[in-house]
Order: structure tokens, then sequence, then C-alpha cells
């Protein structure tokens, strides 16, 4: 974490007015307090409390509740070096892009591009995998959305959409050693753009019936999404190109792509 200033970090978010939202995330090389019932599991990834006195760390009681104050901040930024997220509430809603193929989430970007605007996103410097948040015009309590997608029996990732009692680390060094950033001005968006883009997402070819997140369910809508332009092809060679690289099933992932997507466009020969 030597090239990671959290003091800068908590004011730069304090700037995009998160102020009362923020919290300090337990550092995934910390020592957990005697009493903490945490497993090493969580380090890195939840609101956590530091005791100077023994050097150790637990995770934060009631966080979702917690309204941070100018004081917290203050403390805070004195602790051992951490990252930093932030409480969701019913103001805020995260697009937590929980997938390692970064074609894939551009095939899903373009699929809500027009419908949402552009807003800060939080990257990580050695993962395609992001977060995009945004500010609800009306705050609103909201369920959260886990978007499973994949092919037949090959597992691509998760799109959770978050509100609410949920967190995300905007700012640190991630377990894996990868500097997390947040970069961008935070977008306003109405409920209902909200509905249409998870109804356009819901609508991916490839989100699975059976979750593996929730372990539910989903009704898949009767007509598989058509897409089509020449952007969207080239990403579909990117997806393809990935998939073999990883050892997936080449044939069957392109028989879904080709034989019920497009009929139009380069032939599967073309990209053999």
């Amino acid at each position: 974490m030597d090239n990671f200033d959290q003091v800068v970090t908590y004011d730069k978010l304090v700037d995009l007015g998160l102020a009362t939202h923020l919290l300090p995330v337990i550092p995934p090389d910390a020592e957990l307090s005697e009493h903490s019932k945490l497993s090493s599991g969580n380090l890195g990834k939840i609101p956590g409390v530091y005791y100077r006195d023994t050097d150790t760390w637990s995770g934060m009681k009631n966080w979702p509740q917690h309204i941070t104050s100018a004081v917290d901040l203050a403390v805070w930024k004195t602790w051992p070096k951490h990252a930093v997220c932030m409480n969701l509430g019913i103001e805020y809603v995260a697009f937590d892009y929980d997938i390692n193929n970064g074609a894939f989430i551009e095939m899903l970007d373009d699929s809500i591009q027009g419908v949402l605007p552009e807003s800060a996103t939080r990257t990580r410097d050695n993962s395609p995998r992001k977060v995009r948040v945004y500010k609800l015009q009306v705050p609103t309590e909201l369920k959260n959305e886990y978007l499973d997608y994949g092919i037949e029996d090959a597992f691509i990732g998760t799109l959770e959409i978050l509100t609410g009692k949920k967190h995300v680390v905007l700012e640190g060094v991630h377990k894996s050693g990868g500097n997390q950033e947040l970069e961008g001005e935070i977008a306003e968006i109405t409920i209902e753009q909200l509905h249409e883009a998870i109804d356009r997402l819901s609508k991916n070819l490839f989100l699975l019936e059976k979750s593996p997140t929730t372990g539910k369910t989903r009704r898949l809508p009767v007509k598989a999404q058509r897409i089509q332009g020449s952007r969207t092809y080239e990403t579909m060679c990117k997806i393809i190109e990935a998939w073999t690289a990883c050892g997936g099933r080449h044939d069957a992932l392109r028989d879904v792509i080709w034989g019920k997507v497009c009929d139009s466009g380069p032939s599967i020969a073309a990209i053999d």
C-alpha cells in the first residue's frame, strides 16, 4: 500500500458528496482482535474498526445505520493504511461487475448504452472487474439484483446491482495487490432508467435460468435478445477468443451466438 494515500482518498470522496456514506475497510493483511468472529476471507472487503492499543481490527457493528461525521473522518485518516468503501443506503445504487471477462463486460455495457449515463467507476489495475456508482434522483428502498451469466454448464460471472444495506469498496489496495480507484463524477438517474437497464440486462442471451449465486430460478424471456451492429460483432469475436483461450467450449459458444442471435455479418468461417 506504499503508493496509496488514504488522506487524499477520503478528501477526494468527500468532494464527490459521499462524506456521510464513507467507511473504513479492514486491510487484507490486518490482525483481527481476539474478540472478532470474522474469517480471514472477509479481510479487505468489509467495514472495520481499528484498536490502536492492540494494533488489531474487528468488523464495524451496525454499519448500515452509521452516518459518518467529520469527526469520524478525522480519526480514520490517522489509522493504518486501509481501503475506503461506501454504504449505499437508499440514495445510491452500484453496478458491481463480478466478471473476469473484459469483452463480456463491454457487451453488457453496450446493451444499456443510452439508458444510463456515464458515471463514476471504480476500476482495479490487475482485473477487468469494476463498480459503477449512480445516485438516485429520489431515494428509494429497492431490492438487490443478481444477474448470473454463463453458457451451458460454464459460468461467466455475476452483475450485482446493489443498494440498501450493501457497500462497495471505492479506493484502496485489493487483497490481490491491485490498486482500486474511483474516477469520474457520480451521475443521477431515475427509478425508471434503472428498471429499464435491469430489463435489458435480464434479456441478455447468456443470462442463466438457474442462478448459482442465489439458487433461484429466473424466468427467461421467450425470445433471445437479438444483438446487431458491427461493434457488437467485434465484441462477440473477443468473447469467443477469450473463451477459447481459457479452455472454453468454442463450438457451443459460437453456435449460441451465431445460431440464435445474428442472421447477418461475416460467416463463422471468417473467425475460425
